[in-house]
């Protein structure tokens, strides 16, 4: 009897951690995706602030070669089109994400950035509130095009 019960109870501590390392795990990685995210758009913010265009390539020169290649690994940034649309839409708009960070005990998500207003801002989305953002993103891109050649 006490074998099947300190079996038992060996069991549920097992389960009982691995769902915490999990969890930390899921945190961890998103801590650290929305950190590395939070350099980049301050160091894109100053740069907007002297020039309200959005670049090219993301500025990322003067950070250490680790940022610089760890964001060039986990986030794509968005095309002209895009990035010039944000300038005149009256919306947020998303112009950069990293890849999709697959949660365990949650919604799958990702770290954008968003441009509004003239400033970026990061924040987290699920895959589907990213998935239902870009598809309005692009019916409206869609939409100015077409406004502009009729």
């Amino acid at each position: 009897m006490w074998v099947a019960r300190t079996f038992t109870t060996l069991v549920v501590l097992a389960i009982l951690l691995i769902t915490a390392l999990t969890v930390r795990r899921d945190r961890m990685y998103r801590r650290h995706l929305m950190d590395l995210l939070e350099v980049c758009v301050n160091r894109l913010n100053e740069q907007l602030a002297v020039n309200p265009y959005l670049p090219v390539a993301w500025p990322l020169d003067n950070l250490p070669d680790r940022i610089r290649s760890d964001f060039a690994q986990r986030f794509e940034y968005a095309q002209d089109a895009i990035r010039d649309f944000a300038r005149v839409r009256n919306a947020p708009t998303i112009i950069a994400w990293s890849h999709v960070l697959p949660i365990v005990l949650g919604a799958d998500g990702r770290a954008v950035a968003v441009y509004e207003n003239g400033r970026v801002r990061a924040a987290w989305m699920t895959e589907a509130e990213f998935d239902r953002h870009m598809a309005e993103q692009e019916e409206a891109l869609r939409r100015a095009i077409r406004d502009i050649g009729s």
